[in-house]
């Protein structure tokens, strides 16, 4: 706080607003770089205005540095930045994500919607998946519906919320044959991590799936489940059988 304060004095900050715009690209990046370190609210007017430059780097640069330190009204205006050049630049477009999620999570919701730009939605599923955000579970949930792409990070964000009012849809998910492996197993491990009793008999079935990742994730969630789950997984040692007793026998040691 104190260096960047000392920045302030020292004129930093007025000088990279003023060569944020300037003819040259490579000045202009400087410039916005700069501001984003020193990250102060005495440059979000600045910032702002350079969310429509023509330079993909800056305005992406501009928008985290916006997303930062900006007022709450100007949030959109960066998560408008960030979809429209997401393909183009996943990471910075993440970066303005994060940023917006941990300073008013709810402004995410748009990005999570079926009519937001597929590049955009897949990182917002990812963040508020990562970062537990329970306001936004019912819109995780609808992306259980979506491809398998958004489907496995949602299914992760439901499971480590608690969302316990996803369990069916989580199931249905789980045994559903159409659908991709990593959405498979990532259901089947969310529903270990609600603990629902009723799913016992289903993830005893899902030890002998012919996936791999699909058998593990299932014994691993049936050991979640207590003695109810550990009394399946005993059977499927007694049962013997190659694929499974080896994974359930696996799940039972403490």
């Amino acid at each position: 706080d104190r260096l960047v304060a000392l920045l302030l004095r020292l004129g930093f900050t007025e000088d990279a607003i003023q060569r944020l715009r300037a003819r040259r690209t490579a000045v202009r990046r400087r410039a916005a770089e700069t501001l984003a370190a020193l990250a102060t609210p005495l440059a979000a007017p600045a910032v702002a205005a350079a969310l429509d430059d023509r330079d993909l780097l800056v305005r992406t640069t501009c928008a985290g540095a916006l997303a930062e330190t900006g007022s709450p009204d100007a949030l959109p205006d960066a998560l408008e930045v960030a979809a429209r050049d997401a393909a183009a630049a996943p990471g910075r477009a993440a970066c303005v994500v994060l940023a917006v999620a941990r300073r008013r999570p709810d402004a995410l919701a748009p990005l999570l919607r079926a009519g937001a730009p597929p590049a955009i939605r897949r990182i917002a599923v990812t963040v508020a998946a990562d970062l537990r955000l329970a306001e936004l579970s019912g819109l995780l949930l609808a992306c259980l519906d979506g491809p398998d792409e958004l489907a496995a990070p949602a299914v992760y964000g439901l499971g480590r919320i608690g969302e316990f009012g996803a369990s069916g849809a989580l199931a249905r998910l789980a045994a559903d044959r159409g659908r991709s492996v990593p959405a498979r197993a990532a259901a089947t491990e969310a529903l270990g991590a609600l603990g629902d009793p009723d799913r016992r008999e289903l993830l005893a079935g899902l030890l002998a799936a012919p996936e791999w990742p699909v058998r593990s994730a299932a014994a691993q969630s049936l050991a979640g489940l207590g003695e109810p789950g550990a009394a399946e997984l005993r059977r499927a040692v007694a049962a013997g059988h190659p694929l499974t007793a080896p994974l359930a026998e696996a799940a039972l040691q403490p």
